[in-house]
């Protein structure tokens, strides 16, 4: 039944997310590693989940001739950077051949309604509560034209889309984007076309200009002066991953093989073609290793940010290991120090990218 098959998903994921965190806890498993396996336990109850979708919508609605559909994953999903308690940022994307564009089942629909319901059918499967829990959150709302957008949009809608209308902070998500699941010979054309969305030669000025009014936007909305809250405070991991979107819509038409999702690789990428400091990269490594690894042992003990003052002295230690700093004590002063140092990259590789280019 559709429930015995919800719940064979939600014990995968669970034991699997279980094993993760332990292992993570006791310090058998570095956290890069464990944002791959938590990532992983997530692509797979996404594929499963996909297929149950399909078997229910097709039940009905039979399917659609040459008909296909993928699953894009952005955010930390798409870029493998997930953590105990990260949510889902999804994209659906579908094509069809306009000659053959109703399903052939009892209550036939057109592609575009088959393939909406098909991916708002696959959302109430991830989210739904059943006697296991709820297993995901969705967001949806890095789509085309967010939350006002369709569910899921075809491939040439999402092309036109980019090339004409998107906001520099669809584009940016864009670089983190990664087929997790759906039609294996039309994830390719998906991917590739992906790419050249995100080689379009941009203004840099421009890019740089929109990037920090987004970014300081979303400090007014979201600010915070607390180190612990390694996501949102000024040169915390959202400062990082604006640097590396950044840099990489900058160049990626001048260096196609800087393509790439996660985070530290585009800043390795970077480096080996040297396109900006390396210095500078390196440390920007560094930070964004040591920032995810203390979040991912965090995001395991606690569902929101918070300041672990009273934490076990296991967990410190931990903490500390990861920062390279000889105690707690040391710890706070190391977060302000590094979170400063973010900032000023910010500020040279965002705010001023123009200026800092025209100079190397």
């Amino acid at each position: 039944t559709l429930e015995a098959g919800l719940d064979q998903v939600r014990v995968f994921a669970r034991e699997l997310q279980f094993r993760t965190a332990l292992r993570t806890l006791k310090g058998d498993l570095e956290p890069v590693r464990a944002a791959r396996a938590f990532s992983m336990a997530a692509d797979c109850s996404i594929r499963a989940l996909l297929a149950l979708a399909q078997v229910e919508i097709s039940r009905r609605h039979g399917r659609i001739a040459a008909g296909e559909f993928v699953v894009v994953g952005l955010g930390k999903l798409g870029g493998e950077e997930m953590t105990a308690s990260s949510d889902l940022d999804l994209l659906f994307v579908y094509d069809f051949d306009p000659d053959h564009a109703f399903s052939d089942g009892p209550t036939p629909l057109h592609a575009t309604q088959y393939f909406t319901r098909l991916g708002q059918r696959l959302i109430s499967l991830l989210t739904v509560a059943t006697v296991q829990g709820r297993l995901y959150e969705v967001d949806m709302r890095l789509r085309p034209s967010g939350r006002a957008g369709p569910v899921a949009v075809t491939l040439g809608r999402l092309k036109s889309y980019h090339e004409g209308d998107a906001w520099v902070y669809e584009q940016m998500a864009l670089t983190r984007a990664r087929i997790v699941a759906g039609s294996p010979l039309f994830a390719p054309r998906v991917q590739s076309a992906i790419r050249d969305l995100i080689m379009i030669e941009r203004n840099i000025e421009a890019l740089s200009r929109d990037a920090a009014d987004i970014r300081r936007r979303l400090r007014e909305a979201k600010v915070s002066e607390d180190p612990w809250n390694l996501k949102f405070v000024r040169g915390g991991l959202v400062d990082l991953e604006y640097i590396a979107q950044v840099l990489l819509l900058a160049f990626a038409n001048r260096q196609s093989e800087i393509v790439c999702s996660p985070t530290i690789e585009i800043f390795k990428h970077l480096a080996v073609y040297r396109l900006v400091s390396e210095l500078d990269l390196c440390e920007m490594i560094a930070i964004t290793e040591s920032f995810q690894g203390l979040t991912q042992l965090l995001r395991i003990v606690y569902e929101r940010e918070y300041a672990p003052v009273d934490a076990p002295a296991e967990l410190k230690s931990r903490l500390c290991t990861i920062a390279k700093v000889p105690n707690f004590a040391a710890l706070e002063d190391w977060l302000r120090l590094k979170q400063a140092r973010v900032s000023d990259l910010f500020d040279i590789y965002v705010e001023n990218l123009a200026i800092t280019l025209s100079k190397t």
